[in-house]
């Protein structure tokens, strides 16, 4: 009789080797394309002092990364002397500082699921570490993979939608100190509503082992990685076997299932609140499109349900109905975020849609004029954001442009959400009474 083994991933090994690995592969000039396995070992003890393709490695990682693929990095006892070759090497790279040795303490998890047993089994040869993670500087990655860098070095399905890229840190390995010596690292990419796009592949930084040498920690990490892989299928007839209180588990499986998916959705439902509410604070930083969509949704809150689009793209940014006035039509709408000052073309802009209201449509409608001056660097409260120059000012006032900054705006939208009373006619009068600037509240 033989028993058949399945192996579903290829593990490979750089800079060192493992009997049971699908490939071992030296540090050299010429190295084959890593990102064909599935697991990746790297053994940064052996760096020869030779030159090695290390932005080719970098890219490789990357790819392995996107497709979701994990990579282990063995870190050596002076990684603090090593900084610049794994800067080079590596698209997520550690902080690393110099201590004193210390022990070993335990393993920390911070996600949801399970340390991994490969680990657990690798800190069992670890004694203590003469440095520790600060943190983990992914800027290389969220560039490489950001339309705005403009140097793009590969393209997604959902590359157009990318707006950030968050880190999640899995599990830390910890001294005496509660210090990270080893991380593991996830990276959610995320579009400009906070929606996950992709989710990469996990990084795991490992302290050098002090009881065994790095070819033998290797062997450990490479036969635990095996022995989750071997599957053998369960014979037909195992299956028909009655095994006592079965039945009844499975029942209480089931209904503790049942909680868990209640409390799952009480928790996507909070989630969904907290990030409605979060994203108001938009108002106060960014720009163009993201903030039209800010400013709709702030008004949308203060009860202005129709809120919608301008006539076309090229054209005001948004428009509202007045119920309060039998004067005028619609309040017309142009947003504009800057890094400084805005200015008087941008003023400028709002009263030409007035204008083409009243000439072409025979509506007359109000101006309102919605600027996010000095969006990154001042604070919300800023005098900076209300100051405006005096033939702006006048300008504003001959025309009859309602001035509201967003971050009054702002104001008004976390004065209702804190259970306070706001009513619509109380808004249409500020913005109709506008001398220019506007305030929706004292």
């Amino acid at each position: 009789m033989t028993e058949e083994t399945e192996k579903t991933e290829k593990i490979w090994i750089l800079g060192g080797k493992s009997l049971s690995a699908d490939n071992n592969i030296p540090w050299k000039e010429d190295i084959p394309n890593l990102s064909n396995s599935d697991k990746l070992i790297i053994d940064l003890n052996t760096i020869p002092s030779i030159a090695v393709p290390q932005y080719e490695i970098r890219d490789y990682i990357r790819y392995m990364l996107m497709a979701g693929k994990t990579i282990y990095v063995i870190l050596t006892p002076k990684a603090f002397d090593e900084m610049q070759f794994m800067y080079s090497t590596f698209p997520v790279c550690p902080n690393v500082i110099k201590v004193k040795p210390a022990d070993f303490k335990k393993i920390n998890l911070l996600s949801g699921k399970n340390i991994p047993i490969e680990i657990i089994e690798y800190c069992d040869y670890v004694d203590n570490c003469p440095f520790f993670i600060n943190c983990i500087d992914f800027s290389y990655l969220s560039n490489c993979l950001k339309p705005e860098t403009k140097w793009t070095r590969e393209t997604y399905y959902f590359s157009s939608e990318i707006a950030s890229i968050e880190q999640e840190c899995l599990f830390e390995i910890l001294n005496a100190s509660c210090q990270s010596i080893g991380l593991a690292a996830k990276y959610s990419i995320l579009d400009r509503n906070g929606k996950v796009l992709e989710t990469t592949g996990r990084i795991i930084f490992l302290p050098p082992p002090t009881k065994i040498n790095s070819e033998a920690a290797i062997e450990v990490i490479v036969n635990s990685l095996i022995g989750l892989e071997l599957k053998e299928e369960e014979p037909d007839w195992s299956s028909k076997i009655h095994m006592p209180r079965v039945a009844e588990m499975n029942k209480l499986v089931s209904k503790e299932n049942e909680v868990i998916q209640e409390a799952i959705k009480r928790i996507q439902k909070l989630e969904l609140e907290r990030v409605g509410i979060e994203k108001h604070k938009k108002l106060l930083w960014t720009f163009d499109k993201s903030l039209e969509m800010a400013v709709k949704d702030a008004f949308i809150v203060l009860g202005f349900g129709e809120i919608r689009e301008g006539r076309s793209k090229e054209l005001e940014d948004l428009v509202i109905d007045f119920k309060a006035t039998t004067e005028f039509v619609h309040g017309v709408m142009e947003v504009k975020g800057r890094e400084k000052r805005t200015s008087m073309a941008d003023m400028n802009q709002c009263d030409k849609w007035v204008k083409q209201y009243r000439l072409n449509e025979n509506k007359k409608v109000k101006g309102i004029f919605l600027p996010s001056q000095f969006r990154r660097t001042e604070h919300q409260d800023s005098t900076k954001r209300l100051r405006f120059e005096k033939n702006e000012i006048d300008f504003a006032r001959d025309f009859n442009i309602c001035v509201l900054p967003t971050n009054e705006l702002f104001k008004a939208v976390v004065y209702i959400l804190e259970g306070n009373k706001l009513s619509r006619n109380e808004i249409e009068k500020k913005i109709l009474e506008a001398a220019p600037l506007c305030k929706l509240f004292d």
